[in-house]
Parts: C-alpha cells; structure tokens; sequence
C-alpha cells in the first residue's frame, strides 16, 4: 500500500531510490520512469519513493491558466498507487519553494531520506532559476554516494512524449493521439449531477458530470466515448462544452448517453473515456433539430465504438 504524505517523512526510514517531478498526466514517458525507478529500489532492497508538487509550478507563477492539469491530485494518487510505489510525497509549491536554491533542497533530500538513488527525466532541473540540472545534482549527489540516473525520453514517432504535447492533441479534438501518448484514453471522472432532466423528459436520458476544478478540458464538441460504472464498461456518446442551445452556461460539464441503457445513476461515480471526436459544438435553433442531431450522433458513436474507426 502506497504512504502519502503532504511533507517529507519526519524520520529516515528505510533505504531509499526516489524521483522528483509534476508527473502530470503520469504518460507512458512517466510511466518508463517510475517502472526504471521499482527496478532500481527493488534490486537495492529500498523504497520507491516519488516527490510531487501541488500546485503545477507552471500555474504558481502564472506561466499557465487553469483548467490545465491532465489529472486531478487524488486521480494521480490512485495511479501511483496502481504503479506500486511505496511512497508519494506532494510538496505544496510556495513562493518559499520556488525560490529554495537547488543545493539547499537535495540537501534537504539527504536530510530527510536514507537516498540510495534517484531516477530523473530527460530535461529535468530543480531550484531557483532551474539551476539544478542533471550536471548539478549528480555532482552533489556524488560526495554522498548516491547514484543518479538519467531516464531517456520516450518518443512517439520523432516526437517526444509529453503533458504538454497531450495537452495539444486533447485540444485540437485528437483524443486517439492523446490515448496513444498516455497509454489509455483520457477520461473525464466525477459523480453524476442531478441536472435539468430534459434529456429524460424528450426520451434521451443523459449523464450529468461537472468537471473537476483544475482538469484540462478537451476541445468542446461530441465524442464517442466509454463510460465506466461499478467496473463495467458501457459504450456511450458524451459532449463536452456549455450547453450553448439548452442554457448556455459559463462553466463547462460532460453530458454522457449510455448507449442501450436506462438506469438511474445518480449521485453515482463514473469515469467518462473519449476515444473519438465526433463534431463540434453547435447551438442549435431549437431543441428539436439538437434532438435529431443526437440520434445522428448516437449512431455514429456506435458506428465507432463497434469499428474501431
């Protein structure tokens, strides 16, 4: 069972081999990392140990506006603990943090672990002014005697992998690309709203889904997509955007209709995948004409899903 702490660990503990990063997104590029990470600490019998910040320091210095993270802090704990590490540490990122100087926090390392090793990526640099590159840290791990690794990128074609390349392909409505970089589909989570229920009423029940604050929202418009409810997957067709013929919100949300599906689901936890981009979102000029549009929609999803293209 994966420790988390909002901290770093009062005591020393165990032999330790750690890595330090946003993993936002935790991609297939994050993914090679961490497995490299459990080989190393299980080889030297120590700890896998995973260093995190909260928020996004891209965010903190208002380099980036939100919704921008791939994930969510509690979506990203329960997949480090899928990938088996023993301990996440997510530091708050404070102006007190992003000024700390690169020596001064791998001290602070070596203060609060027994470090054994460190597993990092490709460009990764830590500090003030990003003045601990790889160089740097592995100069001053070496007088402690702690290795440090150097994990290679993953590439997609001639492309590296990364949040940021994922980010793009989610905003320009490429949500197969975005899957093939995160090693799964992109997937909207949260419990079903009690909405308006006019979908119920004109005999389309949908699933009503806030997103989550802070969670990268893809390109507005229809996706055929996979609804997970209480471990059984149900293929669906979900739009994402502001209900522009219906009310025209501010705040974007997730309608999702389960394909050959009538429950109540309410209040229920769900987990919504886009796999395909279907169309943009159109205000239509009444609920009639948007009505036919779903039942147009609705098959061409079931077209997708069952044909994979």
């Amino acid at each position: 069972m994966t420790e988390f702490l909002n901290a770093f660990p009062t005591s020393r503990g165990q032999p330790v081999w750690l890595t330090i990063g946003n993993f936002d997104g935790l991609h297939l590029g994050h993914q090679a990392l961490i497995s490299k990470l459990r080989s190393e600490a299980a080889e030297a019998k120590a700890q896998a140990v995973a260093i995190t910040f909260y928020p996004h320091p891209r965010i903190f210095f208002g380099i980036e506006q939100e919704p921008y993270n791939l994930m969510t802090r509690e979506e990203k704990n329960r997949m480090f603990e899928q990938m088996g590490l023993d301990q996440v540490v997510t530091l708050p990122f404070t102006k007190s943090l992003a000024s700390t100087a690169a020596e001064d926090f791998l001290s602070e390392l070596i203060s609060h672990f027994d470090l054994q090793g460190m597993v990092i990526g490709p460009d990764f640099a830590l500090g003030k002014d990003r003045e601990g590159t790889i160089p740097a840290i592995q100069a001053f791990m070496r007088r402690f005697e702690v290795r440090v690794l150097r994990e290679s990128p993953v590439m997609m074609g001639t492309r590296v992998i990364s949040s940021e390349a994922i980010r793009d392909a989610l905003g320009n409505g490429k949500p197969e690309l975005a899957t093939a970089m995160l090693g799964r589909p992109y997937a909207m989570n949260g419990r079903v709203q009690d909405g308006k229920k006019l979908g119920r009423k004109l005999g389309l029940p949908t699933a009503n889904l806030a997103i989550e604050p802070g969670k990268y929202v893809p390109k507005y418009g229809v996706y055929a997509s996979k609804t997970h409810l209480v471990g059984v997957s149900y293929p669906s067709v979900s739009s994402i955007g502001v209900r522009p013929t219906v009310e025209e919100t501010t705040i974007p949300n997730v309608e999702t209709i389960i394909l050959d599906f009538d429950d109540n689901i309410y209040n229920e936890q769900i987990s919504v995948e886009l796999i395909h981009y279907i169309r943009p979102e159109i205000k239509f000029e009444n609920i009639s004409d948007l009505m036919n549009r779903i039942v147009e929609d609705k098959a061409e999803a079931r077209r997708i899903l069952q044909n994979g293209s």
